[in-house]
């Protein structure tokens, strides 16, 4: 799997151009958008 970050640029432009928004987590329980994504991020360096 590519996880390059052009790779990761490609995927949020993806997912902005099919109409998805992006929330926090702590902004998503108090006020839920429509098609929204809340990402998670493991770094291991």
């Amino acid at each position: 799997m590519d996880f390059t970050l052009p790779r990761y640029h490609q995927l949020l432009s993806a997912l902005l151009s099919a109409g998805y928004s992006f929330q926090p987590f702590s902004e998503y329980l108090a006020n839920p958008k429509d098609q929204v994504i809340i990402l998670r991020h493991d770094v291991d360096r």
